[in-house]
């Protein structure tokens, strides 16, 4: 049985980790072989590659096409002049903000003009689709983690079912799990794996191969006698048991960085599981798993041994105790590696903490920060208090960590005044701050604000957006409208937000970038000057709202 996992384009240039953990356990416990594919990557190589040897499918200028190629070269692998402060800021733009934005924007509406209406098929999405039948896959799983690439794994499956209908097209991924249903009304699409996938898969793949009954393979949804059947739910118990995720197919050299950066999954889950905008921990049934810090470490010692130095903690949350063993581990063993993760700034982030955590190699942290007004953050149920907030991000910085926030804007109910407060508390902690992630509060189905809406002032929901990952629109009797929310995102991420930044803004996004940036402070060449941070009454409030009487 020929089996090929694909991460699909719009994503960011990331080693993805969801296929190649499904490859890894599948190998581990059976016969079957899996090819993974990161068609995400591979459509960037070759937009590089279309524009760079003039092959006709990008229309350039000569300006511009000059100006996108000197861009894209910095990003190579082994170019130094990643490390210089106003090439990087530049060519970061030219590139990943501008030139990238604007293509992935215009190809995703071309894939959903050739799903919906029939139109011409992108080139690209034909290449991939011509691959795949070439290569005679017998089954074919599309991971969808962002709402992004929806449309082009769509389209491409319909074109494999088209061509081959003994195909068997499963999707998986977060975004596939929250929208199983919208998905399975595509008549070409024959499964969803639901959560945690790689028993699942490994489970269906024995069940095409008639080893057990479909309604044996747990986490799966499935089109049967006219309805959706959902199998029953299932976790992995014992995560020391999994193996090592295998990047093996993908070639490390082309992801847009001077060295490679992979990701590391410690846990599942959410350990505070509370957060009352959140729903990503509900993939994982509401559970909280860790693996054992020696069998973390291990995983990095077995990249260091292959030549991989820099790291992603891509767990939801990790908590202070956990990251100082895992520092104590690495620091005894003596790996040298760079890292950085996700973690809620509580009071427990304390100086000891903090230090093993930058020796051991932490060289940025994401910080869960979202409000800096206390009625707020005990709205969204956070278990953090504005003061400790200040403290934590005082003290690693002062243990040399860059501090990454989150900043939440339009929470339900949450009035001008009280935005007003956040931007007061990010300037008296603007010499702490490094980047701001910035983003308007974004309502689904299964958080806590959807299930209890009156709580939080909400007076009416809409049917969720399966377009837009099942974003619910949603009314309030009180504070910011959400129709203005993405006006005061918008606005201070313009006019405020951005002047905490020592690089681009684009770190919020290329967080590997950032990782490499800061963990190579000798290469680092500073010529341009921070910005300096206005007072938020300096820059009051949008025009388009104060000018309405707000």
């Amino acid at each position: 049985m020929q089996i090929n996992l694909v991460f699909s384009p719009f994503a960011m240039p990331c080693a993805p980790l969801g296929i190649a953990g499904i490859k890894s356990y599948v190998e581990k416990n059976s016969d079957f072989h899996v090819k993974c594919l990161d068609w995400n990557v591979i459509y960037q190589n070759a937009l590089d590659d279309d524009i760079r040897n003039n092959k006709g499918n990008i229309k350039m200028s000569e300006h511009d096409r000059s100006t996108f190629l000197e861009a894209v070269d910095v990003f190579k692998a082994g170019n130094e002049d990643f490390f210089n402060q106003a090439v990087y800021d530049r060519s970061v733009v030219t590139v990943f903000v501008d030139c990238f934005k604007m293509l992935n924007g215009f190809f995703s509406k071309e894939c959903r003009k050739a799903l919906y209406e029939n139109k011409h098929i992108p080139w690209f999405v034909q290449e991939c689709v011509e691959f795949l039948l070439l290569n005679k896959a017998d089954v074919v799983g599309f991971s969808i983690m962002f709402p992004e690439q929806i449309f082009f794994s769509l389209l491409a499956a319909r074109m494999l079912k088209t061509a081959d209908r003994n195909i068997k097209i499963v999707f998986g991924g977060h975004s596939s799990s929250a929208a199983y249903k919208d998905i399975l009304t595509q008549q070409f699409i024959d499964f969803v794996v639901l959560n945690e996938g790689e028993k699942a898969f490994l489970d269906l793949l024995s069940a095409l191969n008639g080893d057990k009954e479909l309604g044996q393979v747990p986490n799966l949804a499935f089109n049967s006698d006219g309805k959706v059947t959902v199998t029953e739910s299932s976790l992995i118990t014992n995560l020391d048991d999994t193996p090592f995720p295998d990047f093996s197919d993908f070639d490390l050299s082309r992801y847009f960085a001077p060295e490679p950066v992979l990701p590391i999954l410690g846990s599942r889950g959410c350990y505070w599981r509370r957060c009352a905008f959140c729903v990503h921990y509900k993939s994982y049934l509401n559970k909280y798993r860790t693996a054992s810090v020696k069998r973390v470490v291990d995983e990095l010692q077995y990249h260091v041994d292959n030549g991989v130095k820099y790291f992603d903690f891509v767990d939801e949350m990790i908590p202070s105790a956990r990251f100082k063993q895992i520092g104590e581990e690495i620091v005894r063993r003596g790996l040298q590696v760079y890292y950085y993760g996700l973690a809620k700034p509580t009071s427990d982030f304390t100086n000891d903490v903090l230090d093993v955590m930058y020796e051991s190699g932490c060289r940025y942290i994401i910080w869960g920060v979202e409000s800096g007004c206390q009625r707020i953050l005990d709205l969204m149920d956070k278990g953090t208090n504005v003061k400790d907030i200040s403290r934590v991000l005082e003290d690693s910085a002062l243990a040399g960590i860059k501090n990454h926030v989150y900043v939440m804007v339009a929470f339900p109910s949450e009035t001008k005044e009280e935005l007003w407060e956040t931007l007061e508390f990010l300037y008296e902690n603007r010499d702490n701050i490094h980047v701001i992630h910035k983003g308007r509060f974004n309502l689904h189905k299964g958080s806590l604000v959807y299930e209890n809406p009156e709580k939080f002032y909400i007076t009416k929901m809409y049917a969720p957006d399966f377009s837009c990952g099942g974003e619910v629109k949603y009314d309030v009797s009180q504070g910011i409208k959400q129709d203005d929310a993405e006006l005061y995102r918008v606005f201070y991420t313009k006019n405020y937000f951005h002047c905490f930044n020592y690089f681009s803004d684009c770190l919020s996004i290329l967080r590997h970038h950032a990782l490499l940036l800061y963990s190579n402070h000798d290469k680092l060449t500073f010529n341009l000057a921070r910005k300096a941070v206005p007072l938020p009454v300096e820059i009051g409030l949008p025009p388009q709202l104060s000018s309405a009487g707000y």
